[in-house]
């Protein structure tokens, strides 16, 4: 048997020949370890994304947290106040959560850009809330009149007991040191809430607060005894009727929903005779109009140039009929003479 037939089927032997196989046998080709199954797979990569997540999650929490950016409102004394204890004049800056003091002067109060808020003397106040969604100032003692013109809720006065939502509007506002205090709106509206329940007060009116929550609201130009009964407490009901005008039905018909039984009925009895006190307007009478009378003028011939030797033509006068007389025009007799009382 040759030594090729070792090379090729391994028959025979062949000492040379399988040293060097044995030698090279490290080399020798070896098939590739089979593919992990697809859920192995599936399941590290999962492992993997959750290992990332609780990175990212563990370096959020970790990191600094954001400075807060310093809210504060330009505030201009006219005279000497205080900021927390401090003495403040002129222009400067009111931040949030310090107590701003009047003392014996006057202060101006910028809101953002909404309106501005003017502050009597003797009184306390301090920024709570300043956002694109809220403005909040807390009114502890004092007097101010406020402006705005942001939309409705976006400015509010916190006092003791509750707190006046500026619907967009004008308003004054005044509280004690007990908490209780009046309301006056000028223009728009503001609604009193405690928190439960709100009350509205529209322009031209006002009303009083303590900690029994929001009372009733009335006119601002109601008689100099109506206001002092409404002002009270316990309002003095005859005062209210005797002083009650026919606008003030409305109040009194309010106030009665609030009192007992035995005392809504001489309200009530006093509201509905001021209602029916009202005058009726009459329906204003037809006014028919005079006809127009068309008045036909007859035109006299024209007369053609006169030339040398013509006769001589008598132009006679001719009488225009004229319309006969009618009555004056009623209407336009009225607006001639409301004309008449407007002119200066």
């Amino acid at each position: 048997m040759s030594e090729l037939d070792y090379l090729w089927d391994k028959k025979g032997s062949d000492p040379e020949v399988a040293e060097l196989e044995r030698l090279l046998s490290p080399l020798a080709h070896r098939p590739l370890p089979p593919s992990l199954p697809p859920r192995r797979l599936a399941r590290r990569t999962w492992l993997v994304g959750g290992a990332v997540g609780v990175a990212v999650v563990a370096l959020f929490l970790l990191r600094a947290p954001p400075k807060p950016r310093l809210v504060a409102w330009p505030v201009s004394v006219h005279g000497q106040a205080s900021k927390d204890g401090h003495t403040l004049t002129g222009e400067s800056q009111l931040p949030l959560g310090a107590w701003l003091d009047t003392g014996s002067s006057h202060a101006r109060l910028q809101i953002a850009d909404i309106g501005a808020v003017e502050l009597e003397p003797g009184t306390l106040v301090r920024i709570v809330a300043s956002g694109p969604a809220r403005h909040e100032l807390q009114l502890e003692h004092g007097a101010l009149t406020a402006t705005i013109t942001a939309a409705p809720r976006i400015f509010a006065v916190r006092t003791k007991h509750l707190v006046a939502i500026d619907l967009g509007c004008a308003f004054g506002l005044r509280v004690d040191a007990g908490g209780a205090g009046q309301l006056a709106v000028t223009a728009g509206a503001v609604a009193l809430s405690d928190g439960k329940h709100e009350v509205a007060v529209q322009a031209g009116s006002q009303c009083g607060f303590d900690e029994r929550g929001a009372g009733t609201p009335y006119f601002t130009d109601a008689t100099p005894g109506f206001r002092a009964a409404m002002e009270e407490r316990s309002p003095t009901l005859s005062v209210l009727i005797r002083e009650a005008r026919l606008k003030d039905a409305a109040v009194l018909r309010e106030l009665a929903q609030k009192l007992p039984a035995d005392q809504r009925a001489d309200l009530l009895r006093r509201a509905s005779e001021l209602e029916k006190s009202e005058p009726k307007l009459e329906p204003k009478a037809d006014t028919k109009l005079a006809p127009k009378v068309k008045v036909k003028t007859k035109l006299s011939p024209t007369v053609a140039p006169a030339t040398v030797g013509a006769p001589k033509v008598d132009l006679a006068p001719r009488t225009v009929p004229t319309a006969p007389n009618t009555a004056p025009d009623p209407l336009h007799h009225d607006a001639r003479k409301s004309l008449e009382q407007s002119a200066p």
